[in-house]
């Protein structure tokens, strides 16, 4: 999951320069938001479904990925097998390459 965060830039978020939320009068807070919510995409397709509700819980990707490391520890496999989180996060590149396409 990592490699892939990190492949796309996202790495930020999660350790780095991006992983403090800005204020919300900040001119920066969009972008932020944006790709907030694509690290937050990413993890909640590529973890089981008993997992989801730490995602959701946690209001930044940082906390959110803190929080899968801290279950990881306790719960068995927290990740997808390989096969399957490399076809959603092939899903999500794809969504997002269109996502970004101009309307037609």
């Amino acid at each position: 999951m990592n490699q892939y965060l990190v492949s796309q830039g996202y790495w930020g978020y999660i350790k780095g320069s991006h992983d403090k939320k800005p204020n919300i009068t900040n001119t920066n807070y969009p972008k932020w938001e944006q790709g907030a919510i694509r690290v937050m995409y990413c993890l909640e397709t590529c973890v089981h479904d008993h997992m989801l509700g730490h995602i959701w819980d946690a209001k930044a990707p940082k906390v959110a990925w803190k929080n899968l490391l801290h279950k990881r520890l306790l719960v068995m496999p927290v990740f997808l097998p390989k096969a399957v989180a490399e076809r959603h996060l092939y899903y999500a590149s794809l969504i997002a390459l269109l996502s970004d396409m101009p309307q037609i």
